[in-house]
């Protein structure tokens, strides 16, 4: 494995580990990471999607 598809295969494991960490969070505590994130802009598109 080149270190390339090593940094590839740990980034997506941390992002299926960050999508499963918000999935557990109740509906308000995924709205206010998403105001800190993304910012209030972006709510209404993360509350649609």
């Amino acid at each position: 494995m080149t270190p390339e598809e090593k940094k590839y295969i740990d980034a997506k494991t941390d992002l299926l580990k960050a999508l499963k960490s918000i999935g557990d969070l109740t509906p308000q505590q995924q709205e206010q990471l998403a105001k800190e994130l993304l910012g209030a802009e972006w709510l209404g598109f993360y509350i649609t999607w």
